[in-house]
């Protein structure tokens, strides 16, 4: 087959319930006429272990629901985090409590807002049953806020921004309004602010959940949005009644603040809220404010400082700069890069990122607090010849933009990708300034171009030693990508091992993880096994439409589909091959990926495929795909290379003859016994989580930079 694409829904509504038989009939009903417009609509009914009727009311009325029974009720958040992993890939995803009844096209004009810039959270307005405004608005709490509210009462402290959270001004919401954060009872969610924000956060049961994840949206660089013409009533949107809840939501309110803030700013909040829950009890429903104000008086608050991500934030004027470039891969799309610029952000840092541009890239872009600076990709061409042009023109390219970035804020920190090794004559003419050279070796040059043009004693080869060993003596630190890496820059680098920091590509857990499986993805057969990762002449995709032809014709096997995802040099020969040997009909070629294909094809996938052949480069470098693989549970096949079974272990079987029936066999040894199968993809899976996933990379990365942009004298490695 040419190509293939994962059909994506607009839109994955995600009701969670618990005993809400009362109610979600008529949410139920009024979700067709809400949703008109949209072409592809899922609706997924999470319940939280309800005593009454809910479920079964919801097998009537929505025989096409999915519908997970938690078997325990872990809450809101936790609710909605099992709604999405259970949802099809969609462009966006909705949370309605049960409790709602939706107006005509409410819906679709939440999907449609979506659309505008920096907007990844959209709220309607919400009204109670007899038709007056429910305000869903808040804004941020802060200790004036919560004195305001404690004297005057929430309304009425709601009426001026310095002196409440709520937002009451009915003007407000008649028009396109941004807010700090919004009522949890119905929001649409842009799927790629769910996935750059990510889960939920279940340690709120009940109340704070939305305000936590709106204000780490907020954070991130995204908006909360008002869309005045999506409508909704809300049958329960008054205020909780019982003490138990009215508690929870007072100490949980506090719970938070203490999280974003400092000890001693967290306990005047609470000194301040528990005086209004004391001032209320004396002349209002004793009972409800009396628990509350119990509650709060026992909250045990840990004496720490304010979360360094969130105080620096605040400070960022004063943080350091950082600059980094990448030729490889447009940003994004290089998830190492991301991942770094990321986790930089999140520190308080300020950061820009110079790479070249992707399809419909704009040449600047502000993206989750990360500026990037786009130049014209260099054209795909063939030849030793190329290959210095492509360095000279990126080399260019990124100097002037260099250049722009240093005109706008002084760099502290240049930390510079490789492959080419040639930006450290830019690092040289900026260290004079003050700034501190991060070298990010995420290739091994000279290795890459023996793989590619077999020469091995040229005078190009010599040539890209030297710049490798020039971008050595230039750098204040060094950053591998693995222990083989490490050697390289202690051995040819010269260096001492206190320059060199390893942090390998830990796949990113917040992005990668399990979907509902699509059997359409095998083209009706019963087997599927997937590449994922660039196609060049060093990652050896041709050995996998080979395998493909040799169980045709050597294993007479006609079960399994090959999906090949992804782009590079090599694709439309691969193509052409497919062709020549007559696999079209089971390999698929979809192109680029994006994160939901991903999952969807990872989720649906028996094998992943590793056919990187045995090169001095592959042997020595980690495999981004690998990984990628183990973090959804997959058995690998994989050729014998050093890094390889350092990240795999034993969740590949590793082949040593480098022909393609010896790859086929390896894949027919783990489809043909399923058990053997899933007890390599667990131990993969396991090794992820717990060693080598990027959460487990991001502390040292932050040690390198923290420690140059300190100017201080030891790394913690």
């Amino acid at each position: 087959m040419g190509s293939s694409s994962v059909p994506v829904n607009e839109l994955a509504v995600v009701v969670v319930t618990y005993n809400a038989a009362s109610v979600v009939g008529e949410l139920l009903d009024s979700l067709p006429a809400a949703a008109d417009g949209l072409e592809r609509v899922q609706l997924i009914v999470v319940d939280n272990d309800s005593s009454d009727d809910t479920v079964a009311i919801v097998r009537t009325a929505r025989r096409d629901a999915t519908i997970v029974e938690t078997g325990r009720n872990g809450g809101y958040a936790a609710g909605f985090n099992a709604g999405v992993a259970a949802a099809a890939p969609a462009h966006a995803y909705a949370l309605l409590n049960p409790d709602l009844v939706l107006r005509p096209r409410a819906l679709t004009r939440l999907v449609e807002a979506l659309g505008r810039p920096e907007v990844g959270i959209v709220v309607p307005r919400l009204e109670n049953p007899q038709g007056r405004l429910l305000p869903s608005l808040r804004r941020a709490p802060t200790v004036r806020r919560a004195v305001g509210e404690a004297l005057l009462g929430g309304w009425r402290a709601g009426r001026q921004a310095a002196f409440g959270e709520l937002v009451v001004d009915p003007g407000v919401y008649r028009e396109r309004t941004e807010a700090d954060w919004a009522s949890g009872a119905a929001m649409v969610i842009d799927r790629d602010c769910l996935r750059t924000v990510g889960p939920w956060d279940e340690s709120f049961f009940l109340y704070s959940e939305e305000t936590e994840f709106c204000l780490r949206a907020r954070d991130r660089g995204y908006q909360v949005m008002l869309e005045p013409d999506a409508e909704a009533v809300h049958i329960g949107g008054d205020a909780p009644q019982s003490p138990r809840l009215w508690a929870l939501l007072r100490t949980n309110g506090v719970r938070l603040f203490a999280r974003r803030h400092g000890w001693l700013q967290a306990q005047a909040f609470r000194a301040v809220v528990m005086v209004g829950e004391l001032l209320r009890a004396a002349v209002r429903r004793r009972e409800v404010h009396a628990v509350a104000w119990r509650a709060l008086a026992s909250m045990r608050l840990r004496r720490r400082g304010a979360d360094a991500g969130f105080r620096r934030s605040r400070s960022r004027s004063r943080s350091p700069h950082v600059l980094i470039v990448v030729e490889n891969l447009p940003v994004p799309l290089d998830r190492r890069v991301w991942l770094e610029a990321q986790a930089l952000v999140e520190e308080g840092y300020r950061v820009s990122v110079i790479c070249p541009k992707g399809p419909g890239d704009p040449a600047f872009e502000q993206l989750h607090g990360v500026h990037l600076y786009k130049y014209r990709p260099f054209p795909q061409t063939r030849g030793a010849l190329s290959f210095i042009l492509e360095f000279a023109y990126c080399w260019l390219a990124t100097a002037r933009l260099t250049a722009k970035v240093a005109k706008r804020q002084r760099i502290d920190v240049f930390q510079a990708c490789n492959p080419p090794d040639t930006f450290f004559a830019l690092a040289a003419l900026l260290k004079p300034f003050g700034t501190r050279f991060v070298y990010d070796q995420h290739d091994l040059c000279p290795e890459v171009y023996m793989t590619k043009f077999g020469d091995e004693g040229g005078l190009l080869l010599r040539g890209l030693f030297l710049l490798e060993r020039l971008t050595y003596a230039t750098a204040d630190h060094v950053i591998a990508t693995n222990e083989s890496y490490r050697r390289v820059a202690l051995e040819r680098g010269r260096l001492s091992p206190d320059q060199v920091t390893v942090v390998r590509n830990g796949p990113d857990l917040s992005r990668l993880y399990r979907v509902a499986p699509q059997p359409e993805l095998k083209e009706g057969r019963a087997h599927l096994a997937v590449y994922l990762g660039i196609m060049g002449p060093q990652d050896g995709v041709d050995m996998v439409i080979r395998a493909a032809a040799a169980m045709r014709d050597e294993f007479d096997r006609h079960d399994v589909q090959f999906a090949l995802l992804g782009f590079g040099d090599s694709l439309e020969d691969l193509q052409r091959l497919a062709e020549d040997l007559g696999v079209t009909d089971r390999v698929t070629f979809t192109g680029r990926a994006d994160d939901e294909m991903i999952r969807a094809y990872l989720s649906t996938a028996d094998v992943g495929l590793s056919p990187d052949p045995p090169t001095p480069f592959n042997d020595a470098s980690t495999m981004n795909k690998t990984m990628e693989y183990m973090a959804f549970g997959l058995p690998v096949v994989a050729f014998d290379l050093t890094e390889t079974r350092v990240s795999a272990g034993d969740a590949a079987i590793y082949v040593s003859d480098g022909d393609p029936m010896s790859f086929g066999r390896a894949v027919l040894t783990l489809l043909d016994d399923p058990e053997e199968g899933v007890r390599r993809g667990a131990m993969g899976e396991g090794r992820v989580s717990e060693q080598l996933a990027w959460s487990h990379q991001r502390d040292n990365y932050l040690a390198a930079l923290s420690w140059l942009a300190a100017g201080q004298r030891e790394v913690r490695q």
